[in-house]
């Protein structure tokens, strides 16, 4: 055995402890423990794994050479990936993922453990209540709006409005209707030094649908695609999750956008 493609993708047990030596060097009996593993059946696999400089041992401890390290590395970033997208295939393939950086889209595993809440065509304007209430819990919120929606808008001024600090960026289409609709409350929210408002261009040819990091969740929506086979003006289901990760790439997704938008307050 001298392929790499055999070594690594042809035995669970040899990914099983790639993937698990990624957190730090670990003992044969730790391994064991870990894995459900007997002496008898992780010896052989750690020789071939030494074999192939992927592992290093020395004296009892077991960690990833350079070369293991990168290719655990990369498997534990498909395996990420692999999760995300099974956990609900029809959402990921109905949606434009073309708002998303290619360097974000490569780390789409980082959502990690999340949830869709889809609150159904007959209930447009009624927000998750998990979403609602862990936004009361949170004590900072950072909020992307590229399409309109009246309920979003008074539950983020309400938090805003509390005093905690919110940023906020919509596009430039979205404020409009804003500044139109609910004029009083948006001067009130304006008048708040914890508030900060961004415009984002109207120019992109894809956004996410919203946005949303606190201290505590993400929550993302996205559009459907051009190929979807629902057509629908208005999305209905969204993605939160509570993982650190997930907090880290949708911050990231946010920060995209606000380099190109505006200031106004």
């Amino acid at each position: 055995m001298n392929v790499l493609n055999d070594i690594v993708w042809f035995s669970k047990k040899r990914r099983s402890i790639m993937l698990l030596l990624i957190r730090g060097p670990k003992s044969a009996e730790c391994i064991m423990k870990e894995l459900n593993m007997t002496a008898h059946s992780l010896s052989p696999e750690l020789k071939i794994l030494r074999d192939e400089n992927l592992v290093i041992q020395t004296s009892d401890l077991c960690e990833l050479s350079p070369v293991g390290f990168i290719i655990a590395e990369n498997m534990n970033l498909l395996f990420n990936t692999l999760a995300v997208i099974n956990k609900d295939r029809d959402y990921w393939s109905e949606r434009d993922l073309s708002c998303i950086p290619p360097d974000l889209c490569v780390r789409i595993g980082e959502l990690g453990d999340y949830r869709i809440l889809d609150s159904g065509q007959d209930y447009l304007f009624d927000l998750p209540a998990e979403f609602t209430e862990n936004l009361k819990r949170s004590s900072s919120i950072r909020c992307f709006l590229s399409y309109y929606n009246p309920v979003y808008a008074d539950v983020y001024f309400n938090e805003a409005l509390s005093g905690k600090n919110v940023l906020f960026m919509f596009t430039g289409s979205v404020f409009d209707r804003i500044r139109n609709e609910k004029k009083d409350v948006l001067c009130d929210v304006m008048e708040k030094r914890s508030v900060s408002i961004l415009i984002c261009p109207d120019d992109d040819d894809a956004r996410p649908a919203s946005v949303c990091i606190t201290d505590i969740f993400a929550y993302l929506s996205l559009f459907r695609s051009k190929n979807s086979k629902i057509v629908n003006e208005y999305e209905t289901r969204w993605i939160i999750s509570f993982d650190r990760s997930a907090l880290v790439w949708n911050t990231e997704l946010f920060d995209h956008y606000s380099k190109r938008a505006e200031k106004i307050l």
